[in-house]
């Protein structure tokens, strides 16, 4: 959530894949464990957001993810670090387009 403070809670069930219900549970989680918060007083119009502590949870995923790229990708040229991020995003681009169309057919 951090990155995307505050979302509504049918944007957090978007951005992570759930349905609306899944994403409220998830959200009552978070809230319960003290590591989010929502606001509103309609259940269809809530935000979430971080709690300092979930902030740090995610500010440690954040610095551990960095030091492992960092020794995935310390001996590979700057050359091969563009190609991989450009077909990286190409392979992400195509996943989500297929994901958004899933269902629908061509006309």
């Amino acid at each position: 959530m951090s990155l995307h403070e505050p979302i509504g809670v049918l944007a957090l069930a978007d951005l992570s894949g759930q349905n609306h219900p899944k994403a409220s549970r998830t959200l009552a989680r978070l809230e319960a464990s003290a590591l989010g918060r929502s606001r509103g007083a309609d259940q269809r119009i809530r935000t979430a957001t971080t709690t300092t502590a979930g902030r740090q949870i995610v500010d440690r995923i954040d610095r551990g993810r960095r030091r492992l790229l960092a020794d995935v990708f310390h001996d590979w040229s700057a050359a091969d670090q563009a190609t991989f991020a450009r077909l990286s995003q190409r392979y992400g681009d195509r996943i989500e387009e297929l994901i958004t169309n899933r269902g629908r057919t061509a006309p």
